[in-house]
């Protein structure tokens, strides 16, 4: 199986291909023919799965969310996630340029699938620069154009970050949903 995601302080974006099955004979998809994808982003997020948008966090703004989606897999999956953090786009920082932002995203679905350090992560807006909070700036770079496309080369891309439980001290919406 081949997987890969990214991430960043402000935007993120997660690419993977999922392992093929077999082929079925042709008919129509039933309920449980779905997999649930639960979509943790502190603070939100846009999923793309074969290139095409399918879930958007309804949620404007809760730190630590959980958004459930059922999906029905047409593999390979190729998965596209664009995570971002609730940050002051000219300083980089959240809670009225209080805080630094720390945004995080993990995605798991109930095949098994789950982010990890294996996915490939690429931030394309962060800040404040080298955490200077007194004069707080922040760097953008363009967002590749179709990075959400099955075809997409993010060869180039670091692996993502990946801490452990304690390092995030997860919220009860994360057990919640798990």
């Amino acid at each position: 199986m081949k997987k890969q995601l990214l991430v960043g302080a402000i935007g993120i974006v997660l690419l993977c291909e999922a392992t093929v099955t077999a082929q079925q004979p042709p008919r129509k998809p039933r309920i449980d023919d779905t997999i649930k994808a639960n979509v943790y982003a502190d603070n939100s997020f846009k999923l793309y799965i074969n290139g095409e948008l399918v879930a958007v966090d309804s949620i404007s703004f809760v730190p630590h969310n959980v958004v459930s989606v059922d999906v029905l897999p047409a593999y390979p999956m190729t998965i596209a996630v664009m995570g971002i953090d609730n940050a002051d786009p000219k300083t980089g920082m959240e809670y009225a340029n209080t805080n630094i932002g720390d945004g995080g995203f993990i995605l798991k679905f109930s095949d098994g699938t789950v982010t990890n350090a294996t996915w490939k992560a690429k931030k394309f807006s962060w800040g404040p620069i080298d955490g200077d909070t007194k004069n707080p700036r922040v760097e953008n770079i363009p967002l590749p154009k179709d990075w959400f496309a099955i075809e997409f080369d993010d060869s180039k891309w670091p692996n993502a970050k990946e801490f452990t439980e304690e390092e995030v001290g997860p919220k009860e919406p994360f057990f919640e949903h798990d």
